[in-house]
């Protein structure tokens, strides 16, 4: 502990002198801290992109064809069966029917931008946490359903849409 505070200290009194080293102290802190940020959100976007390519083109354990993006529509139809709102949620329940004899896996239908509502008025909401937030797996040539839950807090309207990666789905 003695040791950083040495080292600060010494710092503090290389660059101590005037106006023009303090603001060449700043400048340096923020170019360097924003390099940083900027790396690590670099990092973890290629780190986001590896897996969902990963998971597309390598095979799945089971075999599904996996699907990260609006490229669903050749294998899965989506139908809103239900769509209720009590305080403060808007609740649907979704039909997810597999066309092909593959397993299909809908996913990262947990990131705001690829599952939210719109209202008429251009508010939206993401998924409540804790709502089912979780891949959706269809067996070839059937169907299965799941119910997910959106605060309405966010919105000023009616819900008029719910989107589903970036492709409008009707709504009841």
């Amino acid at each position: 502990m003695m040791k950083y505070g040495a080292i600060l200290l010494a710092l503090l009194a290389s660059v101590g002198q005037a106006g023009a080293s303090e603001s060449k102290l700043t400048q340096w802190a923020s170019k360097t801290t924003a390099k940083i940020v900027s790396g690590t959100k670099d990092v973890l976007t290629g780190v986001q992109q590896g897996v969902d390519t990963g998971r597309q083109t390598g095979a799945s354990v089971d075999g599904a064809v996996v699907i990260t993006n609006q490229n669903y529509h050749p294998y899965v139809d989506i139908s809103v069966e239900s769509a209720t709102t009590k305080t403060g949620v808007y609740e649907l329940t979704l039909v997810f029917k597999n066309k092909t004899d593959q397993i299909v896996r809908l996913t990262n239908l947990y990131q705001a931008r690829n599952f939210y509502l719109l209202d008429n008025k251009g508010f939206s909401t993401a998924l409540v946490v804790g709502g089912d937030t979780g891949d959706v797996t269809i067996l070839k040539n059937s169907a299965t359903k799941k119910t997910y839950r959106f605060s309405t807090q966010p919105l000023s309207g009616d819900v008029v849409a719910l989107r589903l990666y970036e492709t409008n789905i009707a709504l009841p």
